[in-house]
């Protein structure tokens, strides 16, 4: 996935979530899978990509856009980072 942006949303109806922007490599390329899990202050995204092995395939990007509900129930007060293939934004609970 190249180009990725983050912005974390607050609000209803999911309470915290990330708003991922990116875009795939190649138009024939799809979201093949998106993984996530928390290690201390940091939730880790990992987008990958699912490009299929055909030659006619244009260069182009083609853009995505996500949004990730990130469980915080029961963490503690404190600022929290959310990384996406290595861009990091960041929020604070309580939820500002």
């Amino acid at each position: 996935m190249d180009d990725v942006s983050i912005r974390v949303g607050v609000g209803y109806p999911i309470p915290v979530h990330a708003v991922v922007s990116a875009n795939l490599p190649k138009v024939c390329a799809q979201l093949g899978e998106v993984r996530l899990h928390r290690d201390g202050k940091t939730f880790f995204v990992r987008l990958i990509a699912d490009v299929p092995a055909q030659t006619d395939c244009m260069e182009d990007s083609l853009p995505v856009r996500l949004e990730i509900p990130l469980n915080t129930i029961n963490l503690p007060d404190g600022k929290y980072e959310v990384n996406v293939n290595g861009t990091v934004g960041t929020f604070e609970i309580p939820l500002q």
